[in-house]
């Protein structure tokens, strides 16, 4: 089944649109304490929802089944309608907090959403998509960045302690030098026999250098990576070479992500090797924490961390705003008819 796309992106930086049409007030399909969300709310996200699948599949049949119970239509319309409940709540806790745009913020807006339109204008014309709609958009959405500043921030009603992002760091990354050594050939194909079996004595041969204090680990990844065309800087310490990987890093094999997450290989600045299939990985973990990390990460770890908690809180929070939607204008707006234009 294809998974469900929708960004949180999307689900925040909807906007409100006026259409043009017989009356001088814009269509609303929802109502709350803080104000209405008129029906380009509601547009604007299906459309942008419909490229988004549309781009990933390359299926633009809306009665195609996402889920055993639901075409791609239902779960765009599904989507959209939960997109609406955090745009109300995003208004809703902004005035609550006090949060606002600065004018310079507001001009860059302005000045983007401008150059937005007239790149997309004949797409956005159809839609019935105006140019104040897309402002509306970014204007929403860095809001919803700030609220979420606000809440999750130092001093915030939801406030993330250091040591609950060190936490977070240290079981999400690994901190790690890796000289990668391909059991490969130039055209990707897997060595075999002899060309293999020496590749990896060679990569056996390395690590054993640097185990032994013959070569530097610094000196290996410079040479190796050199050989494969890379510009590599000098530097003394390993460290210098490290990146930060997860998981399900595509970069390396799986299982050598796996052994690199695994209590043998947590001993820091120690030489390890792993052979994969496609690779041996000689390698050198750090401290992720070093060097005032935590710190150094600042906002981008909170939106990182609580993202789904944030999309959650937008959702629980629409609750309490007397948010009401107008079904026949929903109906009136879904989004086959929008496709359609």
């Amino acid at each position: 089944m294809l998974k469900r796309t929708t960004s949180a992106f999307l689900a925040l930086s909807v906007l409100a649109l006026s259409l043009t049409g017989c009356t001088s007030k814009p269509a609303v399909v929802a109502t709350f304490d803080q104000g209405e969300i008129p029906a380009g709310v509601y547009i604007l996200n299906e459309h942008s929802q419909y490229n988004q699948y549309m781009s990933y599949t390359g299926n633009a049949d809306l009665s195609f089944k996402v889920t055993e119970d639901q075409t791609l239509a239902q779960v765009i319309e599904e989507d959209a309608l939960d997109a609406m409940k955090r745009y109300a709540s995003v208004e809703s806790e902004c005035k609550r907090l006090g949060i606002t745009l600065s004018e310079e913020e507001m001009t860059a807006i302005s000045q983007g959403a401008a150059k937005n339109y007239n790149d997309n204008k004949d797409v956005y014309s159809k839609k019935g998509i105006a140019q104040s709609s897309v402002e509306k958009t970014a204007i929403s959405s860095s809001l919803s960045y700030k609220l979420m500043e606000k809440l999750y921030g130092e001093g915030g009603e939801l406030a993330v302690t250091k040591e609950e992002k060190e936490k977070y760091l240290n079981e999400t990354y690994r901190k790690a030098a890796v000289i990668d050594i391909p059991l490969t050939n130039d055209e990707g194909k897997l060595l075999e026999g002899e060309e293999k079996e020496n590749a990896k004595k060679e990569a056996k041969e390395l690590f054993t250098s640097i185990e032994n204090g013959e070569k530097s680990f610094t000196e290996v990844f410079k040479s190796v990576n050199e050989k494969k065309g890379a510009t590599v800087p000098e530097t003394e310490d390993a460290k210098n070479y490290s990146t930060l990987i997860t998981k399900n890093d595509a970069r390396f094999a799986p299982d050598f992500t796996v052994s690199l997450f695994s209590d043998e290989a947590k001993e820091l600045r120690k030489p390890f090797i792993y052979e994969a299939e496609a690779s041996t990985y000689i390698y050198m973990v750090f401290d992720v924490l070093e060097d005032n990390f935590v710190d150094e990460l600042g906002d981008k770890l909170i939106y990182e961390m609580k993202n789904k908690d944030f999309m959650d809180y937008l959702l629980k929070k629409s609750e309490e705003i007397n948010l009401v939607f107008d079904e026949k204008a929903l109906k009136a707006y879904g989004i086959k008819k929008i496709a359609e234009r």
